[in-house]
């Protein structure tokens, strides 16, 4: 089983192979407003769609309130 960190990477390659612009662990002030209180381990950008990435292992998802919020801010 690849690390959160390795599965990361290979996520980064397939945006990067489709021309996306991707920015590894964004600093707090690279990503838009309303996601800065949460963590992106990856944002992946191209002329028409940003995509927002956490990585995490299965077990570590259930119940997982920051999560839940983020998908909650993106829904917005």
């Amino acid at each position: 089983m690849s690390t959160e960190r390795e599965a990361l990477a290979k996520v980064a390659e397939q945006y990067r192979s489709r021309g996306y612009r991707v920015a590894l662990e964004p600093s707090r002030d690279a990503v838009p407003t309303f996601l800065r209180d949460y963590a992106a381990d990856l944002i992946a950008t191209s002329d028409t769609e940003t995509v927002v990435v956490q990585v995490k292992r299965r077990t570590s998802v259930r119940g997982d309130e920051r999560l839940e919020g983020l998908a909650r801010a993106l829904e917005a």
